[in-house]
């Protein structure tokens, strides 16, 4: 019997993938075409790539039927041990549809997910979080290839072979069989008349060749052949189980993002512009919610302060007021971000800001007066993050309203620290 394990193949620029697993691909009516569609859910889908070649995902997502509203979903892809990330959203159009109709309708994410392939063998793992869907590789040619080998007759379940002594007892004894060795029989034969009946019984000589052989090969069934699959192409793999496949490619939640920022800083008063560092983190709540995310966040940094000017003051006269304070700028709070399913993410942020800060002031020739304060505020922000590598970049314009206490100098000098300031960082998700 032979058996023949099929899988699906695609060709980009010398390039080619093969399906691993059973399972039967959609088929997805986009507007006037029709693509091919694999499954894929929270569990791992894996495929065989043989590079080198140039492809993009084109992803669905399963949305119930009649849900006008976008459905947020995260891709984990692992080429390689390389596991990357997406956030997409996925919307039902009516020109969209499963052929043949199922309870729910492919919602089409707008912007297919890059894949590049270096030369040689590789594997890709797929998964998806929040719905299930399916995906297409795009731009590829589908063939259809053998992948095994056909296994012999003796690895094949077979019905039992009959029992040897029935051809042997076919036969019926037959005093006209002489036992003698075969070189008399010929002689036999052709001494006999026409008319006699004896040549018929000679002619039994087809029990050396059975006839029951070509029954003992019952014909391929469909089951038997999803059975042995082939998980590459060329080769059948029985690792290919969901049990034996890795877990890198399955969806991981970012715990905590950290990082160093950078920025300029323009005080609303009279205190000069200023350059300010230092390091921000956030940590994302365990929370489903669709289109966006929310994480609180916590900032700590670096800004040196100052000013100098001629001042009159009624009663003290007229002389220079030099102002240096060193402030140690925190921020506590919360942080919204949109998943839009773009490039970029917006976010908006809002906190309680506190100034630890040292203040020197030098004026009317006075000895040098120095006030330590912790001063209380808010602080609201927004910005755009980009991911990127093992994280992401961050850009941000930040406000923050404190005042100091400067003591009995402080209608002297400037106690207001607020500032609007212009942030740049690169986060590292853990």
């Amino acid at each position: 019997m032979l058996l023949t394990a099929l899988s699906v193949v695609a060709v980009v620029g010398g390039g080619t993938y093969a399906v691993e697993g059973d399972v039967t691909p959609f088929t997805v009516a986009d507007h006037t075409k029709a693509v091919i569609c694999h499954p894929i859910d929270g569990g791992d889908r894996v495929f065989g790539l043989e590079g080198p070649a140039n492809a993009k995902l084109q992803v669905w997502v399963d949305v119930a039927g009649g849900v006008k509203k976008a459905v947020a979903v995260q891709i984990s892809m692992d080429l390689d041990g390389k596991p990357k990330t997406y956030k997409v959203r996925a919307k039902a159009d009516k020109k969209i549809s499963y052929e043949p109709a199922r309870e729910v309708v492919p919602g089409k994410v707008a912007r297919p997910l890059p894949l590049k392939v270096g030369p040689g063998a590789h594997k890709l793992h797929l998964s998806m979080t929040g719905s299930s869907g399916c995906v297409e590789l795009q731009g590829l040619t589908l063939v259809e290839t053998a992948a095994a080998p056909a296994p012999t007759a003796a690895a094949l379940p077979t019905p039992p072979a009959p029992p040897p002594a029935a051809p042997v007892a076919a036969p019926p004894a037959d005093p006209v069989v002489p036992a003698s060795p075969p070189a008399p029989a010929p002689a036999a034969l052709v001494a006999a008349p026409e008319s006699e009946p004896a040549a018929a019984p000679v002619a039994i000589a087809p029990v050396a060749a059975p006839e029951p052989m070509p029954a003992l090969e019952p014909p391929p069934t469909k089951g038997e052949v999803h059975e042995i699959k082939a998980a590459e192409v060329g080769a059948v793999r029985a690792e290919a189980t969901p049990a034996a496949l890795p877990a890198a490619a399955a969806g991981k939640r970012e715990l905590l993002r950290a990082g160093p920022y950078v920025g300029g800083l323009l005080p609303r008063g009279d205190l000069r512009p200023t350059l300010s560092v230092g390091l921000t983190l956030e940590a994302p709540l365990p929370l489903a919610l669709s289109g966006f995310e929310l994480a609180v966040y916590g900032a700590g940094g670096w800004s040196p302060m100052r000013q100098q000017q001629e001042a009159i003051i009624p009663g003290r006269g007229q002389g220079q007021v030099i102002q240096n304070s060193l402030v140690l700028p925190f921020d506590v709070g919360a942080r919204v971000r949109f998943v839009l399913g773009l490039p970029v993410q917006p976010y908006a942020s809002a906190a309680l800001a506190i100034d630890v800060s040292r203040t020197e002031i030098q004026a009317f020739s006075l000895p040098p007066d120095h006030q330590n304060d912790v001063a209380f505020g808010v602080a609201a922000a927004g910005g755009v993050y980009l991911p990127a590598g093992p994280g992401g970049l961050l850009a941000e314009l930040r406000y923050r309203e404190t005042r100091a206490n400067l003591g009995a100098l402080g209608d002297v000098v400037e106690e207001r620290l607020a500032n609007t300031s212009l942030f740049a960082a690169y986060l590292v998700a853990f």
